[in-house]
């Protein structure tokens, strides 16, 4: 049984909207390569955007469920199928950090400690040119009354094609979002 049988995840916990690419609003023609400028880079596909994550986290008792989605792009500069060696290479390496989710950090009072990670790569349509990468996490918190901030600052230095993230989330009494920037990459809980 995988860890997102086992566990919801967070996105679940926040809303039963889908992520899909149906409504394309692309103002470029077609996907462009990385001599493109910044205006046709940043394309939006649905929910789909270069530039911008989303972190979907649920607070739960001594449990936390957390869900990253990011165009590849943000995480490899690149979305298609890897072709070369350092492409291959850039995509297991970006797969192992993910895994490793040492970007994501509670204040050490609170005793979080990484329980599971599944890390999948989709792609959003039939020529290849479009993929997300979407990472699930559950934490277990020793002393999850202490919580009180997330910081993703080494999320922002590891990949840095990541210019905001998106940020919903719930706990057992309240909820709230908010937007992370390299500039401002600390969530406060309370």
């Amino acid at each position: 049984m995988s860890s997102r049988e086992q566990q919801p995840t967070a996105a679940a916990a926040i809303s039963n909207e889908s992520h899909t690419h149906e409504a394309e609003q692309d103002s470029t023609e077609g996907h462009k390569d990385n001599n493109s400028t910044e205006a046709e880079e940043y394309r939006e596909l649905g929910t789909h955007a270069h530039g911008v994550a989303e972190l979907l986290i649920a607070l739960s008792g001594n449990d936390i469920a957390i869900e990253l989605r990011s165009p590849a792009f943000n995480i490899l500069g690149f979305e298609y199928a890897p072709k070369t060696d350092a492409e291959f290479a850039r995509l297991d390496g970006s797969i192992t950090l993910l895994e490793a989710a040492s970007f994501l950090e509670f204040n050490a009072d609170a005793d979080c400690q990484l329980a599971s990670a599944e890390i999948t790569q989709t792609t959003q349509d039939t020529t290849l040119s479009h993929s997300d990468f979407d990472a699930i996490y559950r934490l277990d918190c020793a002393q999850p009354d202490r919580i009180a901030l997330l910081d993703v600052s080494r999320l922002f230095e590891t990949f840095t094609n990541i210019e905001r993230i998106d940020v919903q989330w719930v706990s057992d009494t309240q909820q709230s979002a908010a937007q992370l920037s390299p500039e401002r990459p600390v969530l406060a809980f309370k």
